[in-house]
Protein backbone atom coordinates (compact mmCIF):
# COMPACT_ATOMS: atom_id res chain seq x y z
CA UNK A 1 0.00 0.00 0.00
CA UNK A 2 1.39 3.42 -1.00
CA UNK A 3 0.97 6.44 1.27
CA UNK A 4 0.99 9.84 -0.46
CA UNK A 5 2.00 13.21 0.89
CA UNK A 6 -0.02 16.40 0.44
CA UNK A 7 1.47 16.90 -3.02
CA UNK A 8 0.46 13.43 -4.21
CA UNK A 9 3.96 11.99 -4.09
CA UNK A 10 4.65 8.56 -2.61
CA UNK A 11 5.86 9.14 0.92
CA UNK A 12 5.93 5.58 2.19
CA UNK A 13 5.01 2.03 1.22
CA UNK A 14 3.64 -0.55 3.61
CA UNK A 15 3.68 -4.24 2.66
CA UNK A 16 2.61 -7.51 4.24
CA UNK A 17 4.58 -10.66 3.38
CA UNK A 18 3.43 -14.17 4.19
CA UNK A 19 6.14 -16.78 4.64
CA UNK A 20 4.90 -19.95 2.90
CA UNK A 21 8.18 -21.86 3.12
CA UNK A 22 6.90 -24.05 5.97
CA UNK A 23 3.74 -24.82 4.02
CA UNK A 24 5.81 -25.71 0.96
CA UNK A 25 7.99 -27.99 3.06
CA UNK A 26 4.87 -29.67 4.43
CA UNK A 27 3.54 -30.20 0.91
CA UNK A 28 6.87 -31.65 -0.25
CA UNK A 29 6.93 -34.02 2.71
CA UNK A 30 3.39 -35.19 1.99
CA UNK A 31 4.39 -35.93 -1.61
CA UNK A 32 7.41 -37.81 -0.32
CA UNK A 33 5.27 -39.97 1.97
CA UNK A 34 2.72 -40.82 -0.70
CA UNK A 35 5.32 -41.72 -3.31
CA UNK A 36 7.58 -43.58 -0.91
CA UNK A 37 4.84 -45.86 0.38
CA UNK A 38 4.34 -47.32 -3.11
CA UNK A 39 8.08 -47.73 -3.71
CA UNK A 40 8.65 -49.52 -0.39
CA UNK A 41 5.71 -51.86 -0.90
CA UNK A 42 6.93 -52.79 -4.39
CA UNK A 43 10.55 -53.39 -3.29
CA UNK A 44 11.88 -56.89 -3.96
CA UNK A 45 13.35 -57.30 -0.47
CA UNK A 46 13.94 -55.53 2.82
CA UNK A 47 17.31 -54.07 1.73
CA UNK A 48 15.73 -52.48 -1.36
CA UNK A 49 12.95 -50.96 0.76
CA UNK A 50 15.50 -49.53 3.21
CA UNK A 51 17.59 -48.04 0.39
CA UNK A 52 14.51 -46.46 -1.17
CA UNK A 53 13.56 -44.91 2.15
CA UNK A 54 16.93 -43.34 2.99
CA UNK A 55 17.61 -42.10 -0.55
CA UNK A 56 14.24 -40.38 -0.91
CA UNK A 57 14.30 -38.87 2.57
CA UNK A 58 17.78 -37.40 1.93
CA UNK A 59 16.78 -36.08 -1.48
CA UNK A 60 13.62 -34.42 -0.14
CA UNK A 61 15.07 -32.94 3.06
CA UNK A 62 18.64 -31.98 2.14
CA UNK A 63 20.51 -34.42 4.37
CA UNK A 64 23.89 -35.44 3.00
CA UNK A 65 23.96 -39.16 3.66
CA UNK A 66 21.80 -41.97 5.00
CA UNK A 67 22.43 -45.46 6.32
CA UNK A 68 20.14 -48.34 7.25
CA UNK A 69 21.27 -50.93 9.80
CA UNK A 70 19.66 -54.29 10.57
CA UNK A 71 20.72 -57.71 11.89
CA UNK A 72 21.42 -60.39 9.30
CA UNK A 73 20.05 -63.09 11.59
CA UNK A 74 17.96 -63.18 14.74
CA UNK A 75 20.07 -62.30 17.76
CA UNK A 76 23.04 -61.02 15.73
CA UNK A 77 24.31 -57.41 15.99
CA UNK A 78 23.05 -54.87 13.43
CA UNK A 79 25.03 -54.47 10.21
CA UNK A 80 24.88 -51.81 7.51
CA UNK A 81 22.32 -52.98 4.95
CA UNK A 82 22.06 -49.86 2.75
CA UNK A 83 23.90 -46.56 2.19
CA UNK A 84 23.00 -43.49 0.14
CA UNK A 85 25.12 -40.37 -0.41
CA UNK A 86 24.47 -37.13 -2.30
CA UNK A 87 27.95 -37.47 -3.77
CA UNK A 88 27.20 -40.14 -6.36
CA UNK A 89 30.85 -40.99 -6.97
CA UNK A 90 31.24 -41.98 -3.31
CA UNK A 91 27.96 -43.85 -2.97
CA UNK A 92 29.21 -47.20 -4.26
CA UNK A 93 32.35 -47.14 -2.11
CA UNK A 94 30.34 -46.12 0.94
CA UNK A 95 27.87 -48.92 0.33
CA UNK A 96 30.58 -51.55 -0.07
CA UNK A 97 32.50 -50.34 2.99
CA UNK A 98 29.36 -49.91 5.06
CA UNK A 99 28.05 -53.39 4.38
CA UNK A 100 31.33 -54.86 5.56
CA UNK A 101 31.72 -52.62 8.60
CA UNK A 102 30.43 -53.39 12.11
CA UNK A 103 28.14 -50.85 13.71
CA UNK A 104 30.36 -50.25 16.72
CA UNK A 105 29.29 -48.76 20.02
CA UNK A 106 27.29 -45.91 18.54
CA UNK A 107 24.89 -48.06 16.51
CA UNK A 108 24.63 -50.72 19.20
CA UNK A 109 23.77 -48.13 21.87
CA UNK A 110 21.08 -46.62 19.66
CA UNK A 111 19.77 -50.10 18.87
CA UNK A 112 19.45 -50.97 22.56
CA UNK A 113 17.92 -47.59 23.40
CA UNK A 114 15.20 -48.05 20.77
CA UNK A 115 14.25 -44.36 20.56
CA UNK A 116 15.19 -41.47 18.27
CA UNK A 117 18.61 -39.88 18.91
CA UNK A 118 19.82 -36.45 17.72
CA UNK A 119 23.51 -35.50 17.71
CA UNK A 120 24.12 -31.78 16.92
CA UNK A 121 27.82 -32.42 16.12
CA UNK A 122 29.30 -35.91 15.98
CA UNK A 123 32.86 -34.54 16.16
CA UNK A 124 32.31 -33.40 19.77
CA UNK A 125 29.92 -36.11 20.96
CA UNK A 126 31.68 -38.44 23.45
CA UNK A 127 29.44 -41.42 22.58
CA UNK A 128 30.01 -41.23 18.82
CA UNK A 129 32.78 -43.66 17.81
CA UNK A 130 32.87 -43.20 14.01
CA UNK A 131 34.59 -39.83 14.01
CA UNK A 132 37.14 -40.88 11.36
CA UNK A 133 34.36 -41.53 8.84
CA UNK A 134 32.57 -38.30 9.75
CA UNK A 135 35.74 -36.23 9.42
CA UNK A 136 36.68 -37.83 6.10
CA UNK A 137 33.24 -37.12 4.62
CA UNK A 138 32.85 -33.72 6.38
CA UNK A 139 29.69 -34.77 8.23
CA UNK A 140 28.47 -33.10 11.42
CA UNK A 141 24.91 -33.54 12.68
CA UNK A 142 23.35 -36.99 12.86
CA UNK A 143 19.87 -38.30 13.57
CA UNK A 144 18.93 -41.89 14.34
CA UNK A 145 15.37 -43.23 14.03
CA UNK A 146 14.37 -46.80 14.94
CA UNK A 147 12.19 -48.94 12.67
CA UNK A 148 9.80 -51.17 14.62
CA UNK A 149 8.08 -54.25 13.23
CA UNK A 150 5.31 -54.61 15.77
CA UNK A 151 7.12 -54.35 19.09
CA UNK A 152 10.44 -55.66 17.78
CA UNK A 153 13.38 -53.57 16.56
CA UNK A 154 13.75 -54.25 12.82
CA UNK A 155 16.22 -51.60 11.63
CA UNK A 156 17.88 -48.25 12.37
CA UNK A 157 17.86 -45.29 9.98
CA UNK A 158 20.86 -42.96 10.40
CA UNK A 159 21.04 -39.60 8.61
CA UNK A 160 24.00 -37.20 8.41
CA UNK A 161 24.12 -33.49 7.58
CA UNK A 162 27.08 -31.59 6.16
CA UNK A 163 26.50 -28.79 8.68
CA UNK A 164 25.66 -28.56 12.37
CA UNK A 165 21.90 -28.64 12.93
CA UNK A 166 19.80 -28.18 16.02
CA UNK A 167 17.11 -30.77 16.71
CA UNK A 168 14.44 -30.61 14.01
CA UNK A 169 11.12 -31.94 15.34
CA UNK A 170 9.55 -31.77 11.90
CA UNK A 171 12.26 -33.97 10.41
CA UNK A 172 12.04 -36.49 13.25
CA UNK A 173 8.27 -36.67 12.84
CA UNK A 174 8.59 -37.15 9.09
CA UNK A 175 11.15 -39.94 9.35
CA UNK A 176 9.22 -41.58 12.19
CA UNK A 177 6.24 -41.77 9.83
CA UNK A 178 8.47 -43.30 7.15
CA UNK A 179 9.87 -45.73 9.74
CA UNK A 180 6.37 -46.84 10.73
CA UNK A 181 5.61 -47.69 7.10
CA UNK A 182 8.96 -49.44 6.78
CA UNK A 183 8.18 -51.53 9.85
CA UNK A 184 5.07 -52.89 8.15
CA UNK A 185 7.05 -53.60 4.98
CA UNK A 186 9.82 -55.40 6.92
CA UNK A 187 7.30 -57.55 8.78
CA UNK A 188 5.54 -58.50 5.56
CA UNK A 189 8.80 -59.22 3.70
CA UNK A 190 10.00 -61.45 6.53
CA UNK A 191 6.68 -63.31 6.47
CA UNK A 192 7.02 -63.81 2.71
CA UNK A 193 10.54 -65.21 3.14
CA UNK A 194 9.39 -67.54 5.92
CA UNK A 195 6.52 -68.77 3.74
CA UNK A 196 8.83 -69.41 0.78
CA UNK A 197 11.26 -71.28 3.03
CA UNK A 198 8.45 -73.43 4.46
CA UNK A 199 7.12 -74.22 1.00
CA UNK A 200 10.60 -75.15 -0.19
CA UNK A 201 11.15 -77.35 2.86
CA UNK A 202 7.89 -79.27 2.34
CA UNK A 203 8.58 -79.55 -1.38
CA UNK A 204 12.01 -81.00 -0.66
CA UNK A 205 10.50 -83.55 1.74
CA UNK A 206 7.78 -84.54 -0.72
CA UNK A 207 10.23 -84.97 -3.58
CA UNK A 208 12.87 -86.94 -1.66
CA UNK A 209 10.86 -89.39 0.43
CA UNK A 210 9.24 -92.68 -0.49
CA UNK A 211 7.11 -92.71 2.63
CA UNK A 212 3.84 -90.97 3.32
CA UNK A 213 4.09 -87.55 4.97
CA UNK A 214 1.22 -86.53 7.26
CA UNK A 215 0.94 -83.12 8.88
CA UNK A 216 -1.42 -82.97 11.84
CA UNK A 217 -2.28 -80.40 14.47
CA UNK A 218 -2.40 -81.05 18.22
Amino acid sequence: TAFLDAGGEVEAIEGVARDISERKRAEERMRLLHGLADVMNEAENVESALEAAISRVCAATGWEMGEAWMPRAEGSPPECAAVWSRRAEEARGLADAGRAAPGGGFVEKCWKKGTAVWIPDVSTDPDYDRKDMAEKLDLHSASVIPVLAGTEMAALLVFYAAEKRGEDRGFLQLVSTVAAGLGSVVRRKHAEVALRNAEERFRSIAESTHDAVVVADG
